[in-house]
């Protein structure tokens, strides 16, 4: 039996893609069934509901950007900021309806 290899480890076989690299998202969404999106925007177009999981200091932006122009509701981490102008940043872009 091979001895288990480290996840940081250089394996040329082996490659990490995301839904932005819009082939293999291809490729991979028609095996399971779902639809594939050429962007993180296009894909928002088409969710009523976001959830990120990042730390603290990148949420407002993304969040900001997500709900802009969208209909959508945002699902969020607490603290929901790194600092105070953040959670002031991302209270200022939702829309309280």
């Amino acid at each position: 039996m091979p001895e288990p290899r480290s996840a940081k480890a250089h394996d040329p076989d082996r490659h990490l893609t995301s839904p932005s690299t819009a082939r293999p998202a291809q490729g991979l969404a028609a095996r399971c069934s779902v639809p594939a999106f050429g962007s993180f925007a296009e894909m928002l177009d088409h969710c009523d509901a976001v959830a990120f999981a990042v730390p603290p200091a990148a949420q407002p932006s993304l969040a900001a950007g997500a709900g802009e122009g969208r209909h959508v509701a945002l699902l969020l981490s607490r603290p929901i900021a790194g600092d105070l102008a953040g959670a002031e940043e991302l209270a200022g872009a939702c829309s309280w309806t």
